[in-house]
């Protein structure tokens, strides 16, 4: 897990230390509100409303009671008691939206603790929300209580392992159950997707793997085989929004991501965008702002 390039480890591991959250290192965080009387008693999850956080790992959320609401990349996502949300390494995240009656459990790791997530593509990224039966999602809330008490024991020279072997379980257990969904709601073999649809969902999928290195709807157009206006138009048609909304938003949306680590000089960010000078990088992000990348920094 690159996380040094995007979260100062050191910074986890203070950020779970001062939230009283069970972890090892910064390599595994666990987080709840299981204990507080109201969702908004758990001091993280403001920042993460107000602003995005690019995720260097993984993250498996598990909704108790109430609902939250989720901008993953360009989706918007709301999820439920007994249902689970899975954030893949890389994803840029903000939280929109809490009940006051959510109680939801957290697990952010390395995905040394569980590999599969490295492996999965476009379609777990486009439907993180899972759906669980009772009986799993209970098992998996229960494995999380035990590793919750194992991580808390003071100089526990085998939690690593142990962690190793209950993330297997519950990272199997959220797969299963995602590739059962799939699977449901797939369309039959004999039941192609429109045209249109299918050029749009190719057009998200492309946009979420190359924004940061081609910001032009012509290069999506050229990759596609169809001219720009076609693509722009149809894209218009399947979303109600303009083909080039998409491109900027994600560029702006991790932008601000990478302003909010200190560590990061606004060069630094513009460069990690690759953006051809800070000066491009100010200019594009006033544009879609209305602030500077300094000013966006001081304000936030």
């Amino acid at each position: 897990m690159n996380i040094d390039r995007l979260k100062d480890p050191r910074a986890v591991e203070q950020l779970a230390s001062r939230l009283g959250a069970p972890h090892i290192g910064h390599e595994l965080v666990l987080t709840d509100n299981l204990l507080s009387v109201s969702s908004a008693d758990f001091d993280g999850r403001d920042s993460f409303r107000t602003h995005p956080v690019k995720m260097a790992g993984a993250s498996i959320v598990f909704c108790i009671s109430g609902t939250m609401s989720y901008r993953v990349n360009l989706s918007e996502h709301t999820f439920g008691a007994g249902e689970v949300l899975v954030i893949l390494p890389g994803s840029i995240m903000q939280i929109t939206g809490v009940d006051e009656d959510t109680r939801f459990a957290n697990i952010s790791f390395a995905t040394d603790y569980y590999d599969a997530v490295a492996g999965v593509g476009r379609e777990m990224r486009s439907s993180p929300v899972v759906g669980m039966p009772e009986a799993d999602f209970r098992e998996c809330t229960e494995i999380y209580g035990r590793l919750h008490s194992h991580l808390s024991e003071p100089h526990n020279s085998a939690a690593k392992e142990i962690a190793k072997g209950y993330m297997h379980v519950i990272g199997t257990l959220v797969f299963k159950n995602w590739r059962r969904q799939a699977k449901a709601t797939s369309m039959p073999a004999n039941t192609p997707k429109s045209r249109p649809a299918q050029l749009y969902a190719e057009f998200l999928a492309m946009v979420q793997d190359e924004y940061r290195t081609h910001r032009s709807v012509k290069y999506y157009a050229d990759r596609l085989f169809v001219t720009p206006k076609y693509l722009s138009r149809i894209i218009k048609s399947q979303s109600g929004r303009n083909a080039a909304d998409f491109i900027d938003e994600l560029v702006i949306f991790e932008s601000k991501a990478l302003l909010a680590d200190a560590r990061f000089s606004v060069s630094q960010v513009a460069e990690m965008m690759e953006f051809p000078n800070p000066s491009f990088f100010s200019r594009y992000f006033r544009l879609h702002t209305g602030l500077s990348p300094s000013d966006y920094r001081r304000d936030r």
